[in-house]
């Protein structure tokens, strides 16, 4: 009886050794699972935040190629308003120009037909500023800006050639 006694509590023991063997396994695998849980929690986010990122980028890239079309387009714009401001420019100084020779024509028909040497004079002065003013109109045919006209060089210009002209030393 004893030997039984004590074989079935050394089962009993052993049993209770199995189950809490069980029990640890059964607690592992609760933490292996909970542990994949978050895991899978956190790949999730991961996942929502790039795709809210990569949405983000695709939206970003649209509207700034977007905005460079817009650019380019009302760059070409611009630059094709300029050339025509630049001709329209251009054509005004080229008329200017000859509204005043045709000015100084006339200055210089009257002084023909003037008898006064007082007149004469007076009206040769006069056919000589607006030559002047028809020589820079013409000298800014091809100037940019006209903030930056090298005064020096246009006025040596104009004086070498009104002495050719008026025959002057």
């Amino acid at each position: 009886d004893l030997f039984m006694e004590e074989k079935i509590r050394v089962q009993e023991l052993g049993n209770l050794y199995l189950l809490q063997e069980k029990e640890f396994e059964k607690e592992q695998v609760a933490q292996q699972a909970n542990l994949f849980e978050v895991k899978s929690a956190q790949f999730q986010i991961t996942s929502i935040l790039l795709a809210g990122l990569g949405i983000l980028l695709a939206f970003f890239s649209i509207v700034t190629f977007r905005n460079l079309s817009t650019q380019k387009k009302l760059s070409k714009k611009i630059s094709n308003q300029n050339q025509v401001i630049k001709a329209q420019q251009i054509e005004i100084r080229h008329r200017t120009s000859n509204s005043l020779a045709r000015i100084q024509t006339v200055i210089n028909t009257i002084r023909r037909k003037a008898s006064d040497s007082k007149t004469k004079s007076d009206l040769v002065q006069a056919g000589r500023i607006l030559q002047t003013a028809a020589s820079l109109e013409r000298y800014l045919y091809d100037v940019e800006d006209e903030l930056e006209v090298p005064l020096a060089e246009y006025l040596t210009g104009l004086l070498n050639h009104h002495r050719e002209i008026f025959g002057l030393e």
